[in-house]
């Protein structure tokens, strides 16, 4: 398989970026003695600072059943920047969209992924409370999914390793190349080795290491191209070092605005959340509190320099 550039690596974070729809703050400054110059620079400030990726966890799970079309659907509707799937590889080597490694939860099936063939999914529905009611979804295969994306959404694949697995990495790069979306599709997972066979086989592939915390010595990994953490152990200073070797971070699975505001403090660069809406909420409200604050900054020193 021919391999790109690593410069175009990158490209699928500038994509990501003009996927963002502006968090613009929508207050007009009216206040005389030069209060144009203080509005322009409070926009330009606002401007400056790039929007925060938010990232639909399981295509959406707040919303309708996780990891389905209808959760892929709604989330693109809602504006998302990026939806993370999980996929899982059946006996028969179909790749389909499921987190848990068995059908009891989503299907009422006590059977492992490993051991069930597609025609027998085909009959299972996911099963998901909302409210007073049941809705119902089927089970749908990664070649749907990237069906359903296209260019719309950028997808964050999960690969998850159970062990028996066949040519997993090769399938789904060559489902990527089918839908010609290898350039725009992120492929991430928590072991380091399925990063490695990915790059292997494609170094222009974006990838994401996930992971509950991150050591210094995973800093530099060259096939990982971004991180995704657990949101809890994110810092500062995990941060700072994550985007001196030009790598992006993650925090997952935020839904409070408490955690939100944790993984923006921390300088992050997406919050992974069930609920794409309320992360919408809570970056508006943020933006918005940002620009006052720099406002009043600049204001104060405008009026001080007056007074000298």
């Amino acid at each position: 398989m021919k391999k790109k550039s690593k410069k175009k690596i990158s490209r699928i974070h500038f994509k990501i970026g003009s996927l963002c729809l502006g968090i613009g703050i929508g207050i007009v400054f009216r206040i005389a003695l030069g209060s144009e110059v203080l509005l322009k620079a409070a926009q330009q400030s606002v401007k400056e600072k790039q929007p925060m990726i938010l990232v639909s966890h399981r295509a959406g799970a707040a919303y309708a059943a996780e990891n389905t079309v209808a959760a892929l659907e709604r989330t693109i509707a809602d504006g998302a920047s990026i939806a993370e799937i999980d996929v899982q590889q059946l006996a028969d080597g179909t790749l389909i969209v499921m987190h848990d490694s068995n059908f009891l939860r989503k299907a009422g099936i006590n059977r492992a992924v490993w051991d069930t063939d597609w025609e027998e999914v085909l009959e299972w529905n996911t099963r998901w409370e909302f409210g007073t009611g049941m809705e119902r979804e089927a089970i749908p295969t990664l070649d749907e999914m990237l069906d359903v994306a296209g260019r719309r959404i950028c997808l964050m694949i999960e690969l998850k390793k159970t062990g028996h697995e066949t040519d997993l990495e090769d399938s789904v790069v060559e489902l990527l190349n089918r839908h010609q979306l290898e350039d725009w599709c992120i492929i991430g997972s928590f072991d380091e080795e399925i990063l490695q066979n990915i790059k292997a086989l494609d170094e222009g592939i974006t990838t994401v290491l996930i992971s509950h915390r991150i050591e210094p010595k995973q800093y530099e990994l060259s096939y990982a191209d971004s991180y995704s953490v657990e949101a809890v152990n994110i810092s500062p200073k995990l941060v700072e070092s994550l985007h001196s070797q030009q790598k992006l971070l993650y925090g997952w699975t935020v839904n409070s605005y408490q955690g939100m505001q944790m993984v923006l403090d921390a300088g992050a660069d997406g919050i992974v959340t069930d609920d794409i809406p309320k992360g919408q909420s809570f970056l508006k409200r943020s933006e918005r509190s940002v620009a006052l604050g720099r406002f009043w900054k600049n204001f104060k020193v405008f009026f001080d320099k007056r007074e000298d």
